[in-house]
């Protein structure tokens, strides 16, 4: 147990004591004697187990051999890990993802552990969007890309913006953009196939070295790092899903443009007609 648990050996000191002697002098039927110093023991115990607990212990709970405390697992603290899911896999996979919009060249891009992805920005893309949000397109499509072969494992999504990261972790966006796409994004079945055990994180541009070269269209240099790293790269290509996603972000982001250009066109009408009308004799 103090090996599940990584605990030291002060976690059994007093628990044996007279209790222990008396049992191996009477046997089984030898009554227990529990006094402060035991208590104080056995409470360190159920905290431990109850933050530390693995399936050994979860398997035990829903035991009907075994009878739960009177309060139940309202004795479990808040922030237990004891029902949280566990990964298929011990190791850990991380996502990265990257957008680079300039006057005459722009793309999106993403890396993982020696696999990439890249998709070219035409002139009229780069105008459709703000970086930022293109930021959080190429988010969608890193977890297209890459989210169905790791479902199940501890994924880390990992972008250079800080306001996407901000979105995935509080659940709301205030940019009419971003709200599209994030909605976008949470219907995604390989978002609902990570489950709980991915993280979003950021990064700095510094780090994200790899996704910058993938949205640059720098594929020389991805494999200048994977020979550094001594791993294979190869470019991926981009799935069907991942251009329905693209498709759906554009018709998301068009409509209410048009709606704001007809707007704008039927208020400079009506404008030039009032100013007409005033204007005559």
């Amino acid at each position: 147990m103090l090996l599940f648990v990584g605990a030291d050996r002060d976690f059994i000191y007093t628990l044996y004591a007279q209790n222990f002697r008396r049992g191996m002098q009477f046997g089984l039927t030898t009554r227990i004697i529990f006094q402060t110093l035991q208590r104080s023991a056995l409470e360190k115990w159920l905290n431990i187990l109850t933050t530390r607990g693995g399936c050994f212990f979860s398997m035990a709970l829903s035991s009907p051999n075994i009878p739960l405390p009177e309060r139940g697992l309202s004795l479990v603290p808040h922030g237990s890990d004891l029902f949280a899911p566990r990964p298929i896999t011990s190791e850990s996979f991380h996502l990265y993802s990257d957008a680079a919009v300039e006057e005459t060249s722009g793309g999106l891009g993403g890396w993982a552990h020696g696999e990439y992805w890249h998709f070219e920005l035409s002139p009229a893309h780069r105008k459709l969007l703000h970086i930022t949000a293109w930021e959080f397109v190429a988010l969608g499509i890193n977890i297209i890309v890459f989210g169905r072969r790791l479902s199940g494992a501890h994924v880390y999504l990992l972008v250079d913006a800080l306001a996407e990261v901000h979105v995935m972790l509080s659940r709301a966006a205030h940019s009419p953009h971003r709200q599209c796409i994030y909605r976008i994004i949470l219907q995604l079945p390989e978002l609902a196939g990570l489950g709980k055990l991915r993280q979003e994180a950021h990064v700095f541009g510094e780090i994200n070295v790899a996704a910058d070269a993938a949205s640059r269209a720098n594929f020389g240099l991805l494999k200048a790092l994977g020979k550094q790293f001594g791993i294979e790269v190869a470019r991926l290509q981009l799935p069907e899903r991942a251009q329905q996603f693209l498709d759906r972000v554009r018709r998301a982001v068009h409509e209410p443009l048009k709606k704001n250009l007809r707007s704008k066109i039927m208020h400079t009408i009506t404008e030039s007609c009032d100013t007409q009308l005033i204007c005559l004799p």
